[in-house]
């Protein structure tokens, strides 16, 4: 690994961070100084410009952070979960979590925080790409309340591995984007059609950018590669679009030995995702390189040996949802489809013919 990969690895791992902070994901908090054993709940979050974050939820009655007064500060814990768009397979992209301190704001003085809070990601409130209108309406709403919360670092989980970063670094990654992009942020249906752009390209399209990527014919480098142990038969030979943001695309190639995490980068950020369609709809039926055109072959290609999504037990999730099934079903506990048996068997046949003597 050289010098050069390392800093762009590290922007990449504080831009998500961002992201997930910013309002991308699902938000959920814990008051675990008042019960620890209490759940968790689920809130709408924002960052502000100044690096503190505003959360909205409806907490029901006699929990902790129902029971917490205005204006007292209380010690919470924020995990923030991004998981990819593919659908049928669920995939954690990224986790953020962070402890800092949770004020409720009062009624009277919440219109003025919300009036007079700005975040660092560019927002449209006619497309609801605005992370404030939502914090807003649950704030607004039966119940609802709306609180601050302060922190000085964050810790992340993503394909880049484990990292630790301060706020004011957050900070700066998105002014640094700002003055280079006019686009922070994507609305979740921006980032569905992006995600439906990369998937256009076709399974044989996306091996061929993983390998051009092995290869160093396309900019990026290889995440991790782990065997194959646990995974479901029925996702053998495929390739995923974990994640896909304004300035790479992040893939996860499947087969029956291992599994293997690799991001394409964009030479230059992206304006809108409508752009990741015209880089793919270049690209030819049969398998070539030139998926993304726009991509340039590096001077080298980074190797990390981190896992994809890591927990606090170092597993990778990855879970796959049957169509009306409320509860989730291990990948490694999928038994393989009847079809797929009986080709096996006809194989295995095939295979004890004797062959004729020439």
């Amino acid at each position: 690994m050289t010098s050069v990969q390392v800093p762009d690895i590290m922007q990449r791992a504080r831009r998500t961070a961002r992201r997930l902070l910013a309002g991308s994901g699902s938000a959920a908090v814990t008051a675990y100084r008042i019960d620890p054993s209490a759940p968790a709940a689920f809130v709408a979050h924002a960052m502000r410009a100044d690096g503190q974050l505003l959360v909205a939820a409806c907490p029901p009655e006699g929990t902790p952070l129902s029971i917490a007064p205005d204006d007292v500060a209380v010690d919470v814990r924020l995990d923030v979960t991004l998981d990819a768009a593919e659908p049928g397979v669920r995939i954690t992209a990224a986790t953020a979590h962070l402890l800092g301190n949770l004020t409720w704001v009062n009624g009277e003085d919440r219109a003025l925080v919300l009036a007079s809070s700005r975040t660092p990601a560019c927002h449209c409130a006619i497309v609801g790409e605005d992370p404030l209108e939502r914090v807003r309406e649950i704030a607004s709403g039966p119940g609802g309340r709306l609180g601050v919360i302060t922190c000085e670092r964050v810790m992340l989980h993503c394909v880049s591995g484990v990292s630790s970063h301060d706020i004011e670094e957050i900070l700066d990654i998105a002014s640094a984007d700002a003055d280079a992009s006019p686009s922070l942020s994507w609305s979740p249906q921006e980032v569905m059609d992006a995600h439906e752009a990369v998937s256009a390209v076709g399974q044989l399209g996306l091996r061929a950018v993983c390998e051009a990527v092995r290869e160093g014919q396309m900019l990026g480098w290889i995440c991790s590669s782990r065997p194959a142990v646990g995974v479901c038969p029925t996702l053998w030979d495929r390739t995923l679009c974990v994640d896909v943001d304004a300035h790479g695309v992040t893939l996860m190639s499947i087969t029956g030995e291992e599994v293997t995490t690799l991001v394409v980068s964009f030479p230059q950020a992206l304006t809108g995702a409508v752009e990741v369609g015209r880089f793919s709809s270049g690209s030819p039926p049969r398998p070539s390189r030139s998926a993304w055109p726009v991509l340039e072959r590096p001077a080298s290609v980074a190797v990390l040996n981190v896992p994809v999504a890591e927990t606090g037990t170092g597993d990778t999730t990855m879970r796959w949802y049957p169509p009306f099934g409320p509860q989730p079903l291990e990948l490694e506990s999928l038994p393989v489809s009847e079809p797929r048996r009986s080709c096996r068997r006809r194989c295995r046949r095939r295979r004890s013919r004797p062959r004729p003597c020439t």
